[in-house]
Protein backbone atom coordinates (compact mmCIF):
# COMPACT_ATOMS: atom_id res chain seq x y z
CA UNK A 1 0.00 0.00 0.00
CA UNK A 2 0.98 3.18 -0.63
CA UNK A 3 0.86 6.16 1.57
CA UNK A 4 -1.58 9.05 0.75
CA UNK A 5 -0.75 12.52 0.99
CA UNK A 6 -2.34 15.58 1.75
CA UNK A 7 -3.52 16.69 -1.42
CA UNK A 8 -5.25 13.39 -2.15
CA UNK A 9 -6.84 13.85 1.09
CA UNK A 10 -7.94 17.15 0.97
CA UNK A 11 -9.68 17.00 -2.68
CA UNK A 12 -11.33 13.23 -1.18
CA UNK A 13 -12.58 15.62 1.42
CA UNK A 14 -13.85 17.88 -0.56
CA UNK A 15 -15.42 16.00 -2.92
CA UNK A 16 -17.70 14.64 0.32
CA UNK A 17 -18.23 18.17 0.83
CA UNK A 18 -19.40 18.80 -3.03
CA UNK A 19 -21.66 15.67 -2.73
CA UNK A 20 -23.13 17.00 1.22
CA UNK A 21 -23.54 20.10 -0.57
CA UNK A 22 -25.68 18.88 -3.18
CA UNK A 23 -28.87 18.07 -0.58
CA UNK A 24 -28.24 21.44 1.36
CA UNK A 25 -30.64 24.07 0.27
CA UNK A 26 -28.89 26.27 -2.66
CA UNK A 27 -31.87 28.92 -3.40
CA UNK A 28 -34.36 30.53 -1.08
CA UNK A 29 -37.61 32.66 -1.80
CA UNK A 30 -39.97 34.61 0.67
CA UNK A 31 -42.55 35.81 -1.45
CA UNK A 32 -45.25 38.10 0.82
CA UNK A 33 -48.64 38.16 -1.32
CA UNK A 34 -51.26 39.93 0.24
CA UNK A 35 -49.73 39.63 3.59
CA UNK A 36 -49.44 36.17 3.56
CA UNK A 37 -45.82 35.31 3.73
CA UNK A 38 -45.02 31.99 1.55
CA UNK A 39 -40.77 30.28 2.14
CA UNK A 40 -39.84 28.20 -0.62
CA UNK A 41 -36.23 26.51 -0.91
CA UNK A 42 -34.66 24.41 -3.25
CA UNK A 43 -31.66 22.19 -2.84
CA UNK A 44 -28.51 21.40 -5.66
CA UNK A 45 -30.72 18.32 -6.91
CA UNK A 46 -34.31 20.06 -6.79
CA UNK A 47 -32.87 23.16 -8.94
CA UNK A 48 -30.08 22.02 -11.30
CA UNK A 49 -30.65 19.60 -13.82
CA UNK A 50 -27.25 18.40 -15.95
CA UNK A 51 -24.83 20.40 -13.38
CA UNK A 52 -26.19 18.58 -10.60
CA UNK A 53 -25.29 15.60 -12.21
CA UNK A 54 -21.78 17.13 -13.65
CA UNK A 55 -21.11 18.14 -9.76
CA UNK A 56 -22.17 15.09 -8.45
CA UNK A 57 -19.41 13.26 -10.69
CA UNK A 58 -16.94 15.12 -9.64
CA UNK A 59 -17.45 14.63 -6.24
CA UNK A 60 -17.36 10.90 -6.86
CA UNK A 61 -14.24 11.30 -8.76
CA UNK A 62 -12.65 13.41 -6.25
CA UNK A 63 -13.11 10.81 -3.11
CA UNK A 64 -12.23 7.87 -5.47
CA UNK A 65 -9.06 10.09 -6.45
CA UNK A 66 -7.34 9.08 -2.53
CA UNK A 67 -8.95 5.54 -2.89
CA UNK A 68 -7.44 4.89 -5.95
CA UNK A 69 -3.71 6.22 -5.03
CA UNK A 70 -3.69 4.08 -1.50
CA UNK A 71 -4.86 0.55 -3.86
CA UNK A 72 -2.85 1.56 -6.30
CA UNK A 73 -5.84 0.91 -8.49
CA UNK A 74 -4.29 3.81 -11.37
CA UNK A 75 -1.49 3.25 -13.65
CA UNK A 76 1.57 4.80 -13.04
CA UNK A 77 2.18 7.41 -15.78
CA UNK A 78 -1.56 8.76 -15.10
CA UNK A 79 -1.88 11.88 -14.09
CA UNK A 80 -4.86 11.16 -12.21
CA UNK A 81 -3.44 14.80 -9.50
CA UNK A 82 -3.88 16.77 -13.03
CA UNK A 83 -7.46 15.21 -13.85
CA UNK A 84 -8.43 16.03 -10.51
CA UNK A 85 -7.47 19.34 -10.29
CA UNK A 86 -9.07 20.09 -13.63
CA UNK A 87 -12.16 18.43 -12.65
CA UNK A 88 -12.13 20.81 -10.09
CA UNK A 89 -11.47 23.96 -11.80
CA UNK A 90 -14.62 22.53 -14.09
CA UNK A 91 -16.62 22.37 -10.82
CA UNK A 92 -16.02 25.90 -9.57
CA UNK A 93 -16.84 27.40 -12.47
CA UNK A 94 -19.90 25.66 -12.66
CA UNK A 95 -20.63 26.73 -9.43
CA UNK A 96 -19.96 30.20 -9.91
CA UNK A 97 -22.49 30.23 -12.46
CA UNK A 98 -25.16 29.47 -10.76
CA UNK A 99 -24.53 31.73 -7.70
CA UNK A 100 -24.48 34.43 -10.17
CA UNK A 101 -27.94 33.07 -12.53
CA UNK A 102 -29.91 32.09 -10.06
CA UNK A 103 -32.54 29.22 -11.53
CA UNK A 104 -35.75 30.17 -10.04
CA UNK A 105 -38.81 31.19 -12.16
CA UNK A 106 -39.74 34.58 -12.31
CA UNK A 107 -43.06 35.88 -10.20
CA UNK A 108 -45.47 37.65 -11.34
CA UNK A 109 -46.64 40.62 -8.82
CA UNK A 110 -49.36 43.07 -7.61
CA UNK A 111 -48.40 46.42 -6.61
CA UNK A 112 -47.69 46.01 -2.67
CA UNK A 113 -46.32 42.25 -3.32
CA UNK A 114 -42.65 41.51 -2.53
CA UNK A 115 -40.30 39.02 -3.28
CA UNK A 116 -36.97 38.08 -1.35
CA UNK A 117 -34.69 35.47 -3.26
CA UNK A 118 -31.62 34.32 -1.71
CA UNK A 119 -28.76 31.83 -2.19
CA UNK A 120 -28.25 29.33 1.11
CA UNK A 121 -25.47 27.24 2.59
CA UNK A 122 -25.31 24.80 0.11
CA UNK A 123 -24.50 26.83 -2.75
CA UNK A 124 -21.55 28.50 -0.77
CA UNK A 125 -20.57 24.82 0.48
CA UNK A 126 -20.07 23.76 -3.10
CA UNK A 127 -17.75 26.16 -4.04
CA UNK A 128 -15.61 25.51 -0.92
CA UNK A 129 -15.74 21.87 -2.06
CA UNK A 130 -14.98 22.48 -5.28
CA UNK A 131 -11.93 24.83 -4.87
CA UNK A 132 -10.57 22.33 -2.39
CA UNK A 133 -10.69 19.45 -5.27
CA UNK A 134 -8.79 22.10 -7.42
CA UNK A 135 -6.45 22.76 -4.33
CA UNK A 136 -6.21 19.44 -3.42
CA UNK A 137 -5.58 17.93 -6.99
CA UNK A 138 -2.88 20.98 -7.56
CA UNK A 139 -1.33 20.68 -4.31
CA UNK A 140 -0.81 16.35 -4.71
CA UNK A 141 0.53 17.53 -8.58
CA UNK A 142 3.28 19.78 -6.61
CA UNK A 143 4.64 16.62 -5.05
CA UNK A 144 5.93 15.08 -8.07
CA UNK A 145 4.77 11.98 -10.02
CA UNK A 146 4.20 9.27 -8.22
CA UNK A 147 6.40 6.16 -7.21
Amino acid sequence: MRKVGSGELIAGASGVLVLVAMVLPWYGRETDIAGAVVSESWTGWQSLSLIAIVLFAIGIAAIAFPLGRLLRATPERFRDDRLIAVLGLVAVVLVLFRLVDMPIADIDLQPGDSVDDDRGAGVWFALLGAAGIAYGGRRAARTGPRR
